[in-house]
């Protein structure tokens, strides 16, 4: 790992100095720097990456897995990315404010009460998770409450209904089933 870390920070430093620094004395430094870093023990440091998260990356394969479904597992990796590109933030500096944001941001831009509490709870998930595996300090869904979302009035149909439905069958197979429908409510 030392190796590449030296190698890497020598490509870094040719990128960085090459287009003004001549290719001859470019060489020179190039050089003198790989003979002192025979001295040093180093690691390359990684940088935060809203596209790289390997948080997620983890959490996709414990869902693989327990089992889930390929379409959840998309849908979860979807949600999460999405949220995490919009945030701009690492996984450990997420707050309650940061979802609290994001979901007013998502309010506004009309998604409905229903798929945000969808969003809630794919957070929720996944931020109980790296809880849980120790890789965050405190989990930011805790005080994200459930979103409430209108229930919608189902019609009850009328007895004129229901005989419409009744001269409708052609045979006694269908009857039966409007008749278990009618009675079962």
């Amino acid at each position: 790992m030392a190796i590449d870390a030296k190698k890497s920070f020598l490509d870094q430093l040719e990128r960085c100095m090459g287009s003004f620094v001549p290719a001859d004395l470019m060489r020179r430094i190039t050089e003198t720097a790989a003979d002192l870093l025979c001295k040093f023990d180093m690691s390359e440091l990684q940088t935060y990456s809203v596209d790289s998260d390997d948080f997620l990356a983890e959490y996709i394969a414990a869902m693989k897995v327990q089992g889930r479904s390929k379409k959840t597992i998309k849908r979860y990796k979807y949600v999460i990315e999405r949220f995490m590109k919009t945030v701009g933030v690492p996984c450990r500096e997420i707050t309650v404010h940061h979802l609290r944001n994001y979901f007013t941001r998502e309010k506004n831009r009309g998604i409905s009460d229903n798929t945000l509490e969808g969003l809630r709870q794919v957070f929720s998930a996944y931020f109980k998770w790296l809880k849980n595996e120790e890789l965050i300090d405190k989990n930011p869904t805790i005080n994200l409450h459930k979103i409430k979302k209108a229930k919608k009035k189902k019609e009850i149909l009328s007895e004129s209904d229901i005989e419409k439905l009744y001269r409708a069958c052609n045979n006694p197979r269908d009857m039966a089933i409007i008749s278990f429908l009618e009675t079962t409510g």
